[in-house]
């Protein structure tokens, strides 16, 4: 049977965090492009140029400061309490799904329609659950580190759990799936605010995001 090309998607590709996270969304929207998809990138305004080079839309997430976020993660921040930093990221994270929404729906510059019927996003870029459900669209989640415990690649927020347990095994990445779990319990949930959405439970919002 002849087979018929399906019609060109218009796709946002979105994340939060360093160079390592935006680096695979732009490979994948070279390849969707090859095949006439129509992509924007919603990222970080410190990854513009990067991702501008490899010839794909841009948009940029505001929020979350990629240094600021590997400084904490690091322990190179000694001075900032864990509540204060709760505070810092849930405020953060209200200016991420403010700017993740407009990446989704604002037109072009030219005043062409944009409209995300596809969401694939770092695991997390968290708003892009609510933001998908809001829109109909189809959702994809990556991520770039193993989200199940794995002694071949050390969590990159687990550094408080580097080495043995009692017997003797070592404490790599042990802490994925707790970590991944306990992030979304600690920002707000947009889909009241800001998107009119029915309430999601917490619990939910944690198996919606395969953690």
């Amino acid at each position: 049977m002849p087979t018929t090309t399906p019609p060109p998607k218009k796709i946002l590709l979105t994340a939060i965090g360093t160079r390592g996270d935006a680096q695979p969304l732009v490979i994948i929207a070279k390849r969707l492009m090859q095949d006439g998809h129509i992509c924007r990138v919603a990222i970080h305004e410190k990854h513009r140029a990067s991702v501008e080079k490899q010839g794909c839309l841009f948009f940029p997430v505001e929020g979350f400061d990629p240094d600021i976020l590997m400084a904490n993660q690091m322990g190179d921040r000694p001075g900032l309490n864990a509540l204060g930093l709760r505070k810092m990221y849930q405020e953060w994270y209200k200016l991420v799904c403010a700017s993740t929404w407009r990446a989704a729906t604002e037109p072009f510059d030219d005043g062409s329609e944009f409209r995300a019927e596809v969401i694939i996003s770092s695991h997390q870029q968290q708003s892009a659950l609510s933001i998908a459900e809001k829109l109909g669209a189809a959702l994809f989640f990556f991520n770039t580190y193993p989200m199940t415990p794995t002694v071949e690649f050390r969590h990159p927020f687990g550094t408080f759990l580097e080495g043995k347990d009692s017997r003797n095994t070592p404490l790599i990445n042990r802490a994925s799936q707790p970590l991944g779990s306990a992030f979304p319990r600690t920002l707000p949930d947009p889909r009241l605010s800001s998107l009119t959405l029915s309430s999601c439970a917490v619990r939910r919002r944690v198996h919606l995001l395969g953690v």
